[in-house]
């Protein structure tokens, strides 16, 4: 998907993609809890209000990152699904948590921080293989 980008630097093109925090987080959601419906994003713990995360869920589709699908079922319902694009995010979602470990306090224990910085390339193997099935 080509878009009108506010400059050619890379960096500046992930955020134009990207956007914010909120979508990274739907990103991160999507990651690690698979296909998820609309009121499971509200559940998260950072409390998106619900007008933003409509948003967001349009730009990241707009963005080809996530598509949006009916619930298998339960018809009425929708489910958001990371596509091949948004997936290849999982490497920046899992240097981002190496990172904020290093440096902050986090929900990861001790041996789990290890097992990010001694694995990390195990963490976003999972993650390939558990969205293989919805790509």
């Amino acid at each position: 998907m080509t878009k009108q980008h506010r400059s050619s630097c890379p960096v500046s093109i992930a955020l134009d993609l990207i956007g914010d925090r909120w979508s990274l987080l739907v990103v991160r959601d999507l990651l690690f809890r698979g296909p998820l419906s609309f009121s499971d994003f509200e559940g998260s713990p950072e409390g998106i209000a619900p007008n933003i995360l409509t948003a967001r869920l349009r730009a990241l589709e707009s963005s080809s990152l996530i598509t949006r699908h009916r619930n298998e079922s339960d018809g009425r319902r929708w489910e958001y699904r990371l596509t091949t694009r948004g997936l290849d995010l999982a490497d920046v979602v899992v240097t981002l948590m190496q990172w904020s470990s290093r440096y902050e306090q986090t929900i990861l224990t001790a041996d789990e921080v290890a097992l990010l910085n001694s694995a990390p390339g195990e963490m976003v193997a999972v993650m390939r293989a558990r969205w293989k099935a919805y790509l």
